[in-house]
């Protein structure tokens, strides 16, 4: 872009993909930077950037995206789900299930798929010393089946 070459939509798809896979959150930081500045920025879907930042490990920048986001569908809210597992912040994967259920959305199979990963990391935390899960793990494990059963019952009302 220093040089007058203008990138296109399918240009920083690869470069998200490409940053993503590398992991380097300075590269990924420098290509959104890019993305900010060129004119294409209504062709690209949002939800590459999120799963660059989330594959980079920097949830704060993916929530940054997400919460800037116009239209967010149901694969934002999974990317946002899995990057928190991903990143080991299963609590704010649990709040952001909280804030999608309380948004009316309905869940999905795959959104479940998401969750019990993260009760199944949740669990391998304590796997070493099954007496050593503390009160907060405890917590989420037991507020994630709540969680479940809430939701099931609701869906199987409807």
């Amino acid at each position: 872009m220093e040089k007058g070459v203008k990138a296109d939509a399918s240009c920083f798809h690869l470069l998200f993909d490409f940053c993503g896979k590398s992991k380097i959150l300075e590269d990924a930081k420098k290509a959104h930077n890019y993305f900010l500045q060129s004119t294409c920025r209504s062709d690209l879907n949002l939800n590459k950037v999120i799963e660059m930042y989330g594959n980079c490990k920097s949830m704060t920048d993916a929530r940054r995206v997400f919460d800037h986001m116009p239209n967010r569908n149901m694969d934002s809210w999974h990317l946002m789900l899995r990057g928190y597992t991903n990143s080991t912040m299963e609590d704010d994967a649990l709040q952001l299930f909280d804030q999608m259920n309380e948004s009316g959305l309905k869940i999905s199979s795959e959104t479940f798929a998401v969750l019990v990963w993260d009760i199944y990391c949740l669990l391998q935390k304590g796997a070493n010393d099954i007496r050593g899960i503390g009160k907060d793990e405890e917590r989420l494990i037991f507020s994630f089946i709540d969680m479940f059963c809430f939701v099931l019952k609701r869906d199987t009302n409807d």
